[in-house]
């Protein structure tokens, strides 16, 4: 929607719920999740009712995924702050709670600092008091996922609060950044005296790329890596990363035989978790190796 300058591939249609929708016409079990719906730039019962149609639609086969938003120029042109992050965060809070509310409840209202939901207006020549959303989610409670980056005390207990789940970058090494992130989630569920096994209610990210050969599939994942280390530096520009460094991120990607057809792995439980293939003897064994360290060091992760 906001048109990008040369070498910034990794903007995302603001209308992403529609894709599934079409998706979801072609396929019988394939779960979507939209990662991730940014919300500062919706007006929080526009995203919530968009999102309410795509359940119903897809027959619960949705997952809402949720945003505070990277890009400053996307957000800050469509009218909301990032550049400062208290004000970022204040916005999409208040515009969560909203969500929640008019998914959960048949009649609401609501008055913060930034909406008052009804607005003060008659209606029929009678005062509005409260307002029902339509449509609303048939699927509920509707299962909320966020990624998580910096992993503040703050944004850990408001997603453990709210019941939302959480997607880290992937990492193998023990005691690596992955773990260590878990470790801080679940001491967040803990304050709210919520009792899970390490990595219990994260998806773990793992990218992957699949061609004919491991050649192919490098020089065409490369410039995808290039833009995921953009991603973490939140739009910053960032130096291209040598030869070396591809190498040593080598379980990117991945050599698959034959057509993509054939071979489907399970990168992300959250955007793929209902996907079966009898192909799996294809995945090389340093990947799938790869992917037993992940659920040994973080056990309850979604893989």
């Amino acid at each position: 929607m906001i048109r990008r300058p040369p070498r910034s591939t990794l903007d995302r249609s603001s209308a992403a719920s529609d894709v599934y929708k079409r998706q979801a016409q072609q396929t019988k079990d394939l779960n979507f999740g939209g990662w991730f719906n940014i919300v500062p730039i919706w007006h929080p019962l526009r995203l919530a009712e968009d999102f309410a149609s795509a359940d119903i639609i897809t027959k619960g086969r949705i997952k809402f995924g949720i945003g505070r938003g990277y890009i400053a120029r996307e957000v800050e042109t469509l009218g909301s702050p990032l550049l400062d992050k208290e004000a970022n965060r204040e916005l999409f809070e208040e515009q969560f709670e909203i969500i929640l509310k008019s998914w959960n409840t048949s009649g609401f209202s609501h008055k913060g600092k930034h909406y008052q939901i009804p607005a003060p207006v008659p209606h029929r020549h009678e005062p509005l008091t409260d307002i029902t959303l339509v449509p609303r989610p048939i699927n509920l409670p509707v299962e909320c996922w966020q990624p998580i980056q910096g992993g503040s005390e703050g944004a850990l207990n408001f997603m453990a609060l709210h019941n939302i789940k959480g997607v880290i970058a992937g990492g193998t090494a023990k005691g690596g950044s992955a773990e260590k992130t878990a470790g801080k989630y679940q001491e967040a569920l803990s304050r709210k005296g919520k009792t899970t096994i390490l990595g219990e209610n994260l998806a773990l990210a793992v990218n992957f790329y699949i061609d004919d050969s491991m050649a192919k599939a490098e020089k065409k994942a490369k410039l995808a890596f290039e833009e995921s280390l953009k991603i973490a530096e939140r739009d910053a520009p960032t130096e291209l990363p040598c030869e070396q460094q591809i190498q040593q991120t080598k379980h990117m990607f991945i050599k698959c035989g034959g057509k993509v057809e054939q071979i489907i792995v399970a990168a992300s439980g959250f955007a793929y978790d209902n996907i079966k293939t009898k192909h799996s003897k294809k995945v090389p064994g340093w990947y799938t190796d790869k992917i037993k360290d992940m659920k040994r060091n973080i056990p309850g992760n979604t893989l």
